[in-house]
């Protein structure tokens, strides 16, 4: 993971835990049978602090794996999505989501191979390349496209950048007029 640019803060096994294996395996070549003699003492001095340690560097591998993922997806909140989405903006809000469905299926678990690296990377190609079609949008039409799609724009509000915006978009039929008391 680290070669793949995450970044991680592993813990380092304790130096006893680290020259036990050498002590056992000498232990074991003197003697075939010393495992099988001291099988209580083997398990407080190795394979318990080994399970320990193994679970703590996986919660710390699931961790950065994890805060990797978030940060591929800028923050948007799945109700500017939803309303973006209502404002016309179809496309690069329904690859928003599928980008983010298909990252929280590999947040779930640690990557088992380089072609899952190589998946996460295309995926935050294709997530910079949805937002930044959303990002295209001027904010005075995204103003417009956010109040219109609650049901909150004025006539006033569709001003002339805007309306020349939504009908080089071909987003003009999509609005219509009421009136509201």
């Amino acid at each position: 993971m680290k070669g793949a640019g995450i970044p991680l803060d592993i813990s380092v096994p304790s130096k006893e835990l680290r020259n036990k294996p050498a002590k056992v395996l000498e232990a074991f070549t003197n003697d075939e049978t010393s495992l099988l003699n001291d099988d209580e003492q083997f398990a407080v001095t190795l394979r318990s602090p080994l399970e320990s340690f193994t679970s703590r560097l996986r919660d710390q591998l699931t961790a950065a794996w994890r805060t990797h993922i978030e940060s591929l997806l800028p923050a948007i909140n799945e109700t500017s999505l939803a309303n973006l989405q209502n404002a016309g903006l179809k496309k690069p809000v329904a690859q928003m989501r599928e980008i983010a469905q298909q990252l929280a299926s590999l947040r779930s678990e640690l990557p088992s191979s380089d072609s899952v690296l190589k998946q996460l990377k295309e995926l935050s190609e294709r997530a910079t390349k949805a937002w930044s079609e959303i990002e295209k949008v001027p904010k005075p039409v995204l103003d417009f496209l956010r109040k219109a799609s609650r049901g909150q724009a004025a006539l006033s509000d569709l001003t002339d950048p805007v309306r020349k915006w939504l009908g080089e978009h071909d987003l003009l039929n999509l609005l219509r007029i009421s009136i509201s008391s």
